[in-house]
């Protein structure tokens, strides 16, 4: 099967050795084994049902605002928006409100 959206191939080899064999070809980048995935937990933290966040119709464009209690904000994180649409304060006056103390993002 062809991947378009990285211009890759997904095949199914017998063994080893043809993999090796694949891998060893000129046009070829690498040959990589397929993984078996499993997901370990998919928990909803504490916190969110603490303060009933998902009892909160959220409304694109509506203008709503959400508060969220945290150690800092990593605006290099891959996970989290960077723009001027996050802001924030820090309620002990020192530092940064965006600092992450922690380090989790």
């Amino acid at each position: 099967r062809h991947l378009n959206f990285m211009n890759a191939e997904v095949i199914k080899l017998p063994n080893a050795q043809v993999a090796q064999q694949w891998a060893e070809r000129n046009d070829v980048l690498f040959v990589e084994k397929d993984q078996e995935v499993r997901k370990l937990a998919e928990e909803v933290p504490y916190g969110i049902n603490l303060v009933e966040a998902l009892n909160i119709d959220y409304v694109a464009g509506s203008g709503v605002k959400a508060c969220i209690i945290d150690t800092g904000y990593g605006r290099g994180h891959p996970d989290l928006p960077n723009n001027n649409l996050v802001t924030g304060f820090n309620p002990y006056g020192s530092g940064e409100w965006f600092v992450d103390g922690d380090g989790h993002g």
